[in-house]
């Protein structure tokens, strides 16, 4: 039988450790945040792109939102008596809930683009382009890639779902 988790001790775990802390919640809810996670360093590597330092940051408040969230929605199912014979430990289930981590990534590195952006502007001096940045540049960015990490998102959840579906 599974037992509830603590979705503070997860948001924090999560937090802190990243995919790791996930591991409180279960090893598969770890290796799908993990796999939700490779692909967009790993664009960003191969594009040559270089983030700012803040970045990793953001991303870490994604991840502790995301996993108290899952915790959540994990203990509702247990309360709910979906613990025998039901999918909430089965990979797939965990990459339904991971999912969206990737376009929450990709939001929080467009954000800290747009913040790094403004911020070189005001340390130049050059006040109206940094205000500029702040309050369109990085909103766009943001807005962008919400749209289309969000559209791969719901790709991988429709897959999982169908997953999740199928006879075994």
């Amino acid at each position: 039988m599974l037992r509830k988790r603590s979705p503070a001790l997860a948001a924090i775990l999560g937090g802190l450790l990243g995919p790791i802390g996930y591991i409180y919640i279960g090893w598969r809810y770890a290796l799908a945040c993990l796999l939700m996670l490779l692909p967009l360093p790993i664009a960003v590597a191969v594009l040559g792109f270089g983030l700012p330092p803040l970045t990793k940051y953001f991303v870490l408040l994604v991840l502790a939102r995301k996993a108290y969230t899952i915790c959540r929605i994990r203990n509702e199912n247990i309360e709910r008596g979906e613990t025998v014979e039901g999918p909430i430990d089965s990979f797939s289930f965990a990459g339904i809930q991971t999912a969206d981590l990737l376009t929450g990534q990709a939001m929080a590195c467009a954000a800290a683009v747009g913040i790094e952006i403004s911020r070189s502007h005001f340390t130049s001096g050059r006040v109206l382009q940094g205000l500029f940045s702040i309050a369109i540049t990085t909103p766009i960015l943001v807005g962008v890639a919400a749209l289309v990490f969000g559209l791969i998102s719901g790709g991988l959840r429709t897959v999982w779902s169908r997953r999740l579906e199928a006879p075994n």
